[in-house]
């Protein structure tokens, strides 16, 4: 460049994004916390009105972060679900595995593996991509398998094929994941206060709490709610306690109740009691038992037609569904 050059035009500066500056880093809260400290030791001596202000707020942020860290640090941490979910995804993964492995054989030399080819695409059409959805899909989709292990009588095949104890531990390994997300959890440590009336009573929502095992006392609560909606006295609840027999799904076991508890329950099995209601109003034993029949052949007509009907289409899947952003439904 020549002494008397004039020098070219400069580059523009890039834009600065402000934003990025004043947001707060995505850091633990220790770490924050520690952060924060170092700020307050880096300060100047000397500081403008704005900055002292500023100075002071975060030793009142600091001071209240830290708090609630040492109180966080004090509750126990809770069990992982961690071991559980692994245990039920090895569980799944072995019975596969030993289909897959089975059915990788010929299949016109061994009959064997071509079963297991069959099973492995009606139990896996998927493979083993249901085990990644989020805690309670996967369950859902391990009860399916489950139920059309038992509707269609494969254990003892299964078994055969894949060892007893495959089974055994997907079961196992399945009861202690519904146990995990609740599914079976008895309904007291799940619920606080009252119960579920008190739910309705805190929105200002009458409610009654009746005997479920007592058909009579049921009809008549029924009766007197109904007849204050249709006053125009608006929403009741009505709570009947009852108590269910067996586990909350078919392959639910139920090991988490007391067996003696369910063995007294069924002495309060509500066909029971309308039974002895209905003999000591003058019904007779021939009359009773002529109503099981009809309900038993009622029970078994609606299970032959629905055996019998055609697939629902995809699309009712997103029919009689809330939507819950739009309030509404569908």
């Amino acid at each position: 460049m020549t002494k008397n050059a004039k020098p070219g035009p400069s580059a523009p500066l890039p834009e600065i994004d402000w934003v990025s500056y004043g947001r707060c880093p995505n850091l633990p809260l220790s770490s924050l916390t520690a952060l924060g400290r170092q700020l307050l030791t880096a300060v100047p001596a000397r500081m403008t009105a704005a900055l002292t202000g500023s100075r002071e707020q975060l030793q009142f942020e600091l001071a209240r972060a830290e708090a609630g860290y040492t109180e966080h640090l004090l509750v126990p941490d809770p069990q992982s679900k961690r071991p559980i979910d692994m245990a039920a995804d090895i569980s799944w993964g072995a019975l596969h595995g030993r289909m897959e492995s089975l059915a990788m054989l010929p299949h016109d030399r061994y009959p064997s593996a071509a079963r297991a080819a069959t099973l492995r695409d009606l139990l896996f059409p998927q493979g083993l991509s249901f085990l990644t959805l989020e805690y309670g899909a996967q369950w859902a989709e391990a009860e399916r398998r489950l139920k059309v292990i038992e509707q269609q009588r494969l254990k003892s095949e299964i078994d055969a094929l894949c060892g007893s104890e495959v089974l055994v531990e997907v079961r196992r390994c399945h009861a202690e994941y519904a146990e995990m997300i609740g599914v079976t959890t008895p309904t007291g440590p799940m619920t606080a206060g009252a119960g579920v009336s008190a739910r309705a009573e805190a929105m200002a929502m009458p409610a009654l709490k009746v005997d479920g095992n007592d058909a009579q006392a049921v009809d008549a609560a029924a009766a007197r709610l109904i007849g204050e909606i249709r006053a125009g006295q608006g929403p009741r609840l009505l709570h009947a306690v009852t108590y269910r027999f067996k586990g909350h799904v078919s392959v639910d076991p139920g090991t988490y109740r007391d067996a003696a508890e369910v063995q007294a329950a069924k002495l309060n099995d509500p066909l029971l009691i309308t039974r002895r209601q209905l003999l000591e109003q003058g019904a007779t034993a021939t009359d009773i038992d002529a109503i099981d029949r009809a309900a038993q052949a009622e029970i078994e007509h609606a299970l032959q037609v629905a055996e019998a009907a055609p697939w629902p289409k995809a699309a009712a899947a997103y029919e009689d569904i809330m939507n819950s952003g739009a309030g509404v439904w569908k």
